[in-house]
C-alpha cells in the first residue's frame, strides 16, 4: 500500500507494514485487521472521505500526537539439501523403455526477528520518534524437513507413448514462537507448533502421434500442496485431467488443451495482502472445480534470412465453482456459497507477441489482455465494488549483443501508460505499474 505522497509502504513478503496511532488513543494497522474494533482502518484508505482522521495521518495533516508505526518485516531464510537421480534405458522388441528414480532430502528455515518503529509525519516526510527493539514483534523460527522420492516409467512403441509415475512427499513442519516479550529467546514463553504429512501422488500421461504433424495427448495426475505447521490444517488435494492436440509443421506449431482440476480440499493463505492477519498460515477452503481451455501458437517467419521474425499468441479460458459453502475471515473469500466462482481469476486471458532479430539486435512487442475479474467469491454480474475491469497492456523489449556473454537490455512496460486496477486488497484499490522503462547490462561467464 502506498499513499499518493509515497510516504508509507506495505509489503507482505518482507518490506514493512504500517499501523496508525491516533492521539485520541485509537489505533489501526493498514493492511491487516487487529480485531473488529479496528476494522475501519482498512476502510480509511479505501474510503478517505468516510474516515478523514485516519487518512490525514497518512497525508501528514494530523496532530503532533498522531503517529505511524512502521513494522520492520525482517526475515532470514536458508535452504539446503541433497538430491540424486538414477536413469536406465533398454529396448525390448520394438518398444523403448526408460525407468527413472529420484530422491531429495531438503530442509528450509525462516527466522523472523521483527520490531516496530514510531514515526511522526508531515509534508516533508517521516520523522523517527522512537526506534523499536528487535524481537519485540514477530519473534519465531519456522522449519520444514522434507523427503521426496519418485519413480517414472516411460514406454514408447510406434505412435504410442505412455508415462506412468509415482511420487512420495513426507514433510515435517514446526514453528517455535518465542513471543514479543522474549527478544533474548530464553524460551520462558515458548509456544511450539508441529504438523507432518506423508502423501503418495500418482499420475499417468500418454501421447498418440497420428502423423508427423499431428499428435494427441492426455493425462490424469493427482495434485498436492502441503499445509502449514498448524495442527488441524489438512493438505490440498486435487485430481487434474488434461486432453489436447498438437500441430507441428516447419514454420508453425500450435497446441490446444482442455483441462479440469478437481480440488477436494483447496488451501487458502492468510496473508495481509488478502485482507487477513498476515501470519501466512494456510487454511482449508473446501472443494472447488476449475476447468477451461488453453491455446497457443507460434509462427516463424523466416522469409528474410537476415531479418527473421516470429509471431506468437496464447489464450486461456477459465471457469471455477466452489462445491461447498463456508465462511472465512479473509477479505477475498468472505462468506462462500456453493456454486460461487473463485476470486482473482479472470475468465479470459491472452497475449500476442511479435519479435524480430537483425544481426546483434533482438526486439519484441507484446500486448496482454485480461477480462473483468471479481475480487470476492460470487456468481453472476460482478458488483462495482468487487470489480477489477478488463485491460490491455503493451510492453516492449530491445537487446543488443555487445560481445559473447555481454548483452545490453532495455525493457519498457505499459507503453501507453494505461491506468488500470490489479487488486482491491489490502485497503482498497491498487493500480498496475505505470509507464516504466529500465535498461541494464547482463554479463554471463
Amino acid at each position: 500500500m502506498r499513499t499518493h505522497q509515497g510516504i508509507c509502504t506495505y509489503s507482505d513478503s518482507g518490506g514493512s507494514s504500517v499501523m496508525l496511532l491516533m492521539s485520541s488513543g485509537s489505533c489501526c494497522r493498514v493492511g491487516r485487521k487487529l480485531g473488529e474494533q479496528f476494522g475501519h482502518c482498512l476502510a480509511a484508505v479505501a474510503d478517505p472521505i468516510a474516515f478523514p482522521n485516519h487518512y490525514n495521518i497518512l497525508n501528514g495533516n494530523a496532530g503532533a500526537g498522531d503517529l505511524i508505526l512502521v513494522k520492520a518485516n525482517n526475515r532470514q531464510y536458508s535452504a539446503q539439501g541433497i538430491q540424486t537421480k538414477w536413469d536406465h534405458h533398454w529396448i525390448s522388441g520394438s518398444a523403448k523403455n526408460d525407468i527413472e528414480l529420484g530422491l531429495r532430502i531438503h530442509r528450509d528455515d525462516e527466522d523472523r526477528f521483527q520490531w516496530v518503529d514510531q514515526y511522526s509525519i508531515n509534508s516533508l516526510g517521516m520523522n523517527l520518534i522512537q526506534s523499536g527493539t528487535p524481537g519485540t514483534d514477530a519473534n519465531q523460527i519456522t522449519t520444514a524437513d522434507a523427503t521426496a522420492a519418485y519413480a517414472l516409467y516411460k514406454w514408447k512403441k510406434g505412435a504410442w507413448s505412455i508415462v506412468p509415475g509415482l511420487r512420495m512427499e513426507s514433510i515435517k513442519m514446526s514453528r517455535e514462537n518465542f513471543g514479543k516479550q522474549d527478544p533474548q529467546r530464553t524460551g520462558n514463553a515458548l509456544v511450539s507448533n508441529q504438523n507432518s504429512v506423508t502423501e503418495w501422488i500418482p499420475g499417468i500421461g500418454m501421447t498418440y502421434r497420428l502423423n508427423p504433424d499431428i499428435s494427441f495427448f492426455g493425462g490424469v495426475h493427482q495434485g498436492f500442496s502441503p499445509p502449514s505447521n498448524t495442527q488441524g490444517v489438512d493438505v490440498e488435494r486435487s485430481v487434474n485431467y488434461e486432453w489436447g492436440t498438437r500441430i507441428e509443421k516447419s514454420n508453425l506449431s500450435s497446441e490446444l488443451a482442455l483441462y479440469f482440476n478437481d480440488f477436494s480440499n483447496l488451501l487458502g493463505s492468510d496473508t495481509a495482502a488478502s485482507g487477513g492477519t498476515g501470519n501466512l498460515d494456510p487454511f482449508n477452503a473446501g472443494a472447488v472445480d476449475v476447468y477451461g481451455l488453453e491455446w497457443s501458437a507460434v509462427w516463424s517467419m523466416d522469409w528474410f534470412r537476415k531479418f527473421p521474425m516470429q509471431l506468437s499468441a496464447n489464450y486461456t479460458w477459465t471457469q471455477s465453482s466452489f462445491q461447498s459453502s463456508f465462511s472465512s475471515a479473509s477479505d477475498i473469500w468472505g462468506v462462500v456459497a456453493q456454486g460461487d466462482e473463485l476470486p482473482y481469476i479472470a475468465k479470459h486471458q491472452g497475449q500476442i507477441q511479435w519479435s524480430a532479430q537483425y544481426q546483434k539486435w533482438n526486439g519484441s512487442l507484446r500486448a496482454h489482455y485480461q477480462s473483468d475479474m471479481r475480487t470476492q467469491s460470487g456468481t453472476g454480474a460482478i458488483p462495482p465494488q468487487e470489480l477489477i475491469p478488463s485491460r490491455w497492456v503493451m510492453d516492449a523489449q530491445l537487446t543488443y549483443l555487445i560481445t559473447p556473454g555481454v548483452q545490453l537490455k532495455t525493457v519498457a512496460q505499459n507503453l501507453t501508460n494505461n491506468n488500470y486496477m490489479v487488486s482491491r486488497v489490502p485497503a482498497g484499490l491498487r493500480p498496475g505499474i505505470p509507464f516504466h522503462i529500465m535498461s541494464g547490462i547482463t554479463w554471463q561467464w
